[in-house]
């Protein structure tokens, strides 16, 4: 897989399974964007932070070369814009849940 656009990658959101207190995201709220296939997981803060791209998939992951773009992203602006319109749709139905 080299495109995460491509219908077979998967990507999941964990929920944060603990209260506000504990780890500053409401019990149920978004925490992670995680590989469906590995360990790889990134935090979803309210600020831009690192996404699919950066993702440190496992070795043997077949999502591992999946990018937004066939070559790869070239600067973290580019990859903030990929990445949130790619998941906007997605984040705001579980964020305000």
């Amino acid at each position: 897989m080299r495109d995460v656009f491509d219908p077979s990658t998967e990507f999941e959101i964990q929920r944060s399974e603990t209260p506000i207190s504990e780890d500053g995201y409401k019990l149920g709220e978004p925490k992670y964007l995680t590989c469906a296939h590995c360990t790889a997981q990134v935090l979803l803060t309210e600020e831009p932070s690192p996404g699919v791209d950066e993702l440190p998939h496992d070795p043997g992951c077949p999502q591992r070369w999946a990018r937004t773009r066939g070559g790869g992203i070239t600067s973290s602006t580019t990859a903030a814009s990929s990445l949130e319109s790619c998941f906007s749709a997605v984040f705001n139905q579980h964020w305000s849940g």
